[in-house]
């Protein structure tokens, strides 16, 4: 590998570990394949991803629904909130156990 090639594969892995917007394509195409491979292995696991899917997303159409000087704007985005991370405890799981690896 010749050395642009190290900075650009280190400036990607970066901004993969920042989280950027910029990496949509990389995300896609990784939930694309572990979405492919978990429909074929472990259905449950893509059903139980689903759930807490679509869960999150009422969640989030609530509080994106709800003024932030409603009263209930506080308990809406709790509940948003708790709902994305119930999502993302069930991709982990399904997609390293229940003990994820750690580097």
């Amino acid at each position: 590998m010749a050395s642009t090639d190290d900075d650009e594969l280190n400036q990607l892995l970066g901004k993969l570990a920042a989280g950027s917007d910029d990496c949509w394509d990389v995300y896609e195409e990784v939930g694309r394949i572990v979405v492919a491979q978990l429909n074929a292995r472990d259905w449950r696991a893509l059903r139980s991803i689903a759930d807490a899917w679509m869960t999150s997303a009422a969640a989030q159409g609530r509080l994106a629904d709800t003024p932030p000087e409603a009263p209930d704007h506080a308990a809406a985005e709790t509940r948003a909130n708790h709902a994305d991370a119930l999502l993302g405890a069930a991709i982990v799981r399904a997609v390293f156990g229940d003990e994820p690896p750690m580097h």
